[in-house]
């Protein structure tokens, strides 16, 4: 019953997500003009959206549910420049990407049009993928105690780097009407011993999803957005078999247990997460429910230790941005803390400064039952 009321509270708040401009949108396709105005006036009116500021110009131009006048058509395109270049003026990705643009223009031109498309987007790299969690290089990172070894040969040190890449790729918008958007996304998380003697990788996870994002698009309520999705977690590693002891002798295996742990570590899991605002902080409610393995589990107990679900409170102040992740198996007293802050490193903003503090269980899927306590700094190129 708990499952069904779940599932019943996302499609009632699916159910509240369509935007004014969306509404306009679709009564602008049907053809009902006067209704589509009415709404793109409501859209700017709430947020000065530029693009439905452009919709009132083209209907004013146009004589679409109103009296044509190009006065105010001339007007109202006035305004949607005017926010659009307020918007994107001090962004550090649209002068790249004009600078990118500058680029494409100098060369060669190119007879077909479809040819040309391909060379632009190649050049501005227009692939439409987008940041998902943070991406950062950290390359010093300092923990309390050592890190536990699954090969007899390996000995690491207390003090590492970490790098993390994760984007997403929104690949279906508003498939029925709701305003959602699906997407996929990838996030890679990398422990690198670069100040152990080889500089070996200590672990590696990786983590791809699919998901749906629900936003509620109103000023009246205080969740944002709801989204739902499947993740699959692994940190690549195979089990330990006879073949790979080769001509080791398991007669005793009591006496070959640094040989015999093995590093598999794996999850999959469903997952959903509510977005709230309250003024300038943001707080992500997020709750998953993990599948049973079908073969054999090589960490049964894995949510004894990560819980079932997160809270992350992120609050921008100025141009630095405090992110807490908080999560807590209320049964086995068991969670984790995390504190990332982040600040522009230059007035481009597109770098920034990066401390991050982790205290608990769930580091790492190696390090999932492992107590750390560690502290990094370097460098994040998203937030």
């Amino acid at each position: 019953m708990k499952r069904v009321a779940l599932w019943l509270l996302l499609l009632c708040l699916g159910a509240m997500a369509e935007s004014q401009f969306e509404t306009g949108m679709e009564h602008y396709r049907q053809g009902d003009y006067p209704g589509a105005f009415a709404m793109f006036e409501a859209a700017y009116e709430a947020s000065k959206d530029e693009d439905a500021a452009y919709m009132l110009a083209r209907m004013y131009e146009k004589g679409e549910g109103v009296d044509a006048d190009r006065a105010k058509a001339a007007a109202w395109y006035r305004r949607s420049a005017r926010r659009y270049f307020e918007s994107a003026a001090d962004s550090s990705l649209h002068r790249e990407n004009k600078r990118l643009l500058t680029t494409y223009r100098e060369l060669d031109p190119v007879e077909d049009n479809e040819t040309a498309e391909t060379i632009r987007k190649s050049i501005i790299s227009d692939f439409g993928l987008k940041t998902f969690h943070e991406n950062y290089l950290l390359p010093f990172g300092y923990r309390e105690g050592v890190y536990d070894s699954y090969v007899p040969s390996d000995h690491y040190k207390n003090i590492e780097a970490e790098l993390q890449l994760s984007f997403r790729l929104d690949f279906l918008p508003n498939l029925f009407g709701l305003n959602e958007t699906y997407s996929a996304a990838y996030t890679q998380r990398s422990f690198w011993q670069v100040y152990a003697g080889s500089a070996p990788f200590r672990e590696t996870n990786y983590q791809p999803e699919l998901f749906v994002t629900f936003p509620t698009a109103s000023h009246k309520v205080p969740i944002k957005s709801v989204a739902v999705g499947f993740a699959h977690q692994s940190n690549g590693q195979g089990n330990i078999t006879q073949q790979d002891l080769g001509d080791i002798n398991v007669s005793n295996p009591g006496a070959l247990t640094p040989y015999l742990r093995n590093r598999s570590r794996s999850w999959n899991y469903a997952w959903t997460e509510a977005v709230f605002q309250t003024g300038s902080l943001f707080t992500a409610l997020k709750f998953w429910y993990r599948f049973k393995e079908k073969d054999e589990d090589d960490n049964p107990d894995l949510t004894d230790y990560l819980g079932y679900g997160s809270v992350r409170l992120v609050l921008p102040y100025g141009k630095s941005m405090t992110s807490l992740l908080l999560r807590q198996n209320f049964v086995t007293g068991k969670g984790a803390q995390q504190l990332i802050w982040t600040y522009p490193l230059s007035h481009r903003e597109n770098v920034f400064w990066c401390l991050k503090a982790f205290t608990g269980y769930g580091e790492s899927l190696i390090d999932y039952n492992n107590y750390v306590t560690k502290f990094s700094i370097g460098f994040s190129f998203s937030r």
